[in-house]
C-alpha cells in the first residue's frame, strides 16, 4: 500500500513537473514571439534615410523652378499640400512617382560625385546665408544638405551654380549631375 502511494505521488510530481516546464516552455516561446512582433514592427518606424541636398526655389514666381534634389538612391520626399491638391485638379487620384516628377527633379548621381558636390558646398559656404534673405529676388534658394539649412540669395546662385559646374567637370563628375545643375543655372537666368 506504501509502495502504492508512494508511486502515485511520484506520478502526480512527474505530472507536475511536466506541466510546469510545459508552461514554462510555453511562456517563453510566447515571449520570444512578443519580442520579435515589436521589433518587426518598429523596424518600419526607424527607416535608413538616404542622405540628399535640395535646392527648394522661394524665390519670387516669374517661371516655376522645381525643387532640385540630388542624392546616390531615390529619395521620398513628399509633395506640398498646393502641389497635391495641383494633382487633384487634374484628376490624378492615386499620385505615382512620375507625377511627383511634375514638381521636383531628382538627380541621382554616385557617392564620389555627392561627395564632392557636398564638400564643394561646404568649401564655399561664403555664398550662402543661415537666415532667409528678406528680399525674396527671383533666384532665391532654400538649400537644404543632409538636414542642414542654408539659403542662397539670386545676387549669388548664378555664380554658385556656374562655379560648382567648373569645378566638377574639372574632376570629371557624374554628368547626370552636372547636366542637372546646369539647367539649374540657365533657369535662375
Amino acid at each position: 500500500m506504501i509502495q502504492k502511494g508512494k508511486c502515485i505521488i511520484l506520478k502526480s510530481l512527474n505530472n507536475l513537473f511536466y506541466h510546469i516546464i510545459k508552461c514554462w516552455l510555453l511562456c517563453t516561446v510566447n515571449i520570444i514571439a512578443v519580442i520579435t512582433l515589436c521589433c518587426v514592427s518598429l523596424r518600419g518606424y526607424s527607416q535608413v534615410t538616404v542622405p540628399y541636398i535640395k535646392f527648394e526655389h522661394i524665390g519670387t514666381e516669374e517661371k516655376p523652378i522645381w525643387p532640385l534634389i540630388i542624392s546616390t538612391k531615390k529619395v521620398e520626399i513628399p509633395l506640398s499640400y498646393s502641389e497635391v491638391e495641383m494633382l487633384k485638379q487634374m484628376g490624378k487620384k492615386v499620385i505615382k512617382d512620375e507625377d511627383k516628377a511634375l514638381f521636383q527633379k531628382n538627380i541621382i548621381t554616385n557617392q564620389i560625385s555627392y561627395q564632392l558636390f557636398k564638400d564643394y558646398i561646404f568649401k564655399h559656404i561664403g555664398f550662402f546665408t543661415k537666415k532667409q534673405p528678406v528680399n525674396l529676388e527671383y533666384a532665391t534658394f532654400k538649400v537644404s544638405v543632409e538636414q542642414r539649412v542654408f539659403y542662397l540669395n539670386s545676387v549669388n546662385s548664378w555664380q554658385f551654380f556656374a562655379q560648382a559646374i567648373h569645378y566638377l567637370q574639372k574632376l570629371k563628375s557624374d554628368k547626370h549631375l552636372i547636366n542637372g545643375l546646369n539647367n539649374t543655372l540657365h533657369v535662375t537666368n
